[in-house]
């Protein structure tokens, strides 16, 4: 890519602003050496119906996107009034397309130049409606918020906000330069509070709570199958209490939210283990399981396993590894508690009957734990998740050690709660369509 310069995209787009076309093209540039890296794919796939003149580009990057991206893929796919679908992908969620879809064309030139054949597409094959996701850092996917109409020529742009934990990086810059959203796609009424908050210029018609495909997929009726198979696969006992620790990417946010412990992860993980065994000694007459899922981007996933292998474990305690490729699907429902800084995973437990912990932790010798972040993503908002009954914020080691103490007394774990977003697939494939 070293041909590829911005004066090239100014000739192209004489009617763009010089600032416009800078918070179009920069994140191609600034990413040029990760793009690489990662495999960044343009990847084009036809439906078949040739009668049809709508042509859908969706972006994504991380793997809770993807999982919420697929069975909206997979039905535009199928869909007689869908004439192609174009996916510009990097990161996880570009590895795990690769692997679950075939029949794509790969679009990226020689050069890696995906920004100028994307264009080159939009304007053989003129794109109809764009689908962008949650990105934690700007980089090539911003294109469907940046130039989805100004330079793609997109009559529609819906942003979706799969999960409850923030609405990534791209916001906190260059928001004026965005093109108009029709729509934001999220979960249900606190995802909508948590939106509203980093985008108070949203029009309340602007927000669509109509649900995401990875609530929607939750599997509560294979609940107790996969249950199972998860306790089967991990050596458990039925009457041994499972915590699922999901693990995160500091990185992430050290760059959004100014004055977080760059080892955030690390440290929120070494609390947990130390908790996790102080409830185990407080509870000698019970079996206990830390399972332990690193995030897939994690490059620091090594010092957590240090962490778990460096401990000292009580004889009613046992660390299982539950990492992909163990569906997550498994590893959840084979838990009693899910327990994570602010993973999806946390909102999705109570869905599931499982207890789900935010780890609010006020400790750590570098500040800037997940109180502080919870704080900054929500407000006081944390405040009313303490007052449920499944979904909790914990302060402090001892009181997560508390919390895991206090469940145990129950004899069973509750039942799952009526799905709240089953037909969202549906709903978006007619918004895009």
């Amino acid at each position: 890519m070293k041909d590829l310069n911005f004066e090239q995209f100014s000739d192209l787009f004489p009617h763009l602003t010089h600032e416009k076309l800078r918070a179009i093209v920069l994140p191609f540039l600034r990413k040029e050496a990760e793009m690489q890296q990662e495999g960044s794919l343009l990847a084009h796939l036809e439906t078949g119906h040739s009668m049809s003149h709508r042509h859908t580009l969706i972006t994504m990057d991380n793997p809770g996107a993807y999982g919420a991206v697929k069975p909206i893929l997979s039905r535009l796919l199928v869909d007689s009034r869908s004439r192609a679908v174009t996916i510009l992908a990097s990161g996880v969620a570009r590895q795990w397309f690769d692997r679950d879809f075939q029949g794509w064309k790969d679009l990226t030139n020689e050069k890696g130049q995906l920004l100028l054949s994307l264009m080159a597409l939009a304007r053989r094959m003129p794109i109809h409606s764009v689908l962008g996701t949650v990105t934690a850092d700007e980089g090539p996917e911003t294109i469907a918020l940046y130039g989805g109409k100004s330079a793609l020529g997109a009559a529609k742009i819906f942003f979706m906000v799969e999960g409850w934990s923030g609405i990534g990086a791209v916001f906190r810059k260059n928001r004026e330069k965005m093109d108009a959203i029709d729509g934001v796609i999220c979960n249900d009424d606190f995802a909508e509070m948590m939106i509203c908050r980093h985008f108070p210029e949203l029009k309340s018609d602007q927000i669509l709570k109509i649900g995401t495909p990875n609530v929607e997929a939750l599997l509560q009726e294979d609940g107790e199958k996969l249950r199972l198979a998860g306790r089967a696969r991990f050596g458990l006992d039925p009457d041994t209490v499972a915590v699922l620790y999901i693990g995160d990417v500091s990185e992430d946010y050290d760059k959004e939210y100014p004055g977080t412990n760059p080892d955030i992860n690390r440290d929120s993980f070494a609390l947990t283990v130390g908790a996790m065994k102080q409830c185990a000694e407080q509870n000698l007459n019970r079996k206990f399981a830390l399972l332990f899922r690193p995030h897939p981007r994690d490059t620091q996933k090594a010092d957590l396993y240090a962490v778990a292998h460096g401990t000292e474990w009580p004889d009613n305690l046992v660390f299982c590894d539950a990492a992909v490729p163990i569906p997550m699907s498994e590893a959840s429902y084979a838990a009693d508690v899910v327990t994570s800084i602010i993973s999806t995973e946390n909102f999705l437990a109570p869905k599931r009957g499982r207890l789900g912990i935010f780890l609010g932790y006020e400790a750590g010798a570098s500040g800037g734990m997940g109180g502080a972040l919870l704080r900054q993503i929500y407000g006081e908002i944390p405040e009313e998740i303490r007052k449920g009954d499944l979904l909790k914020v914990v302060s402090t080691p001892s009181e997560f050690a508390e919390g895991i103490g206090r469940f145990v007394q129950f004899s069973s774990v509750s039942r799952p709660q009526p799905k709240t977003c089953a037909g969202a697939t549906s709903r978006i494939v007619e918004l895009l369509l």
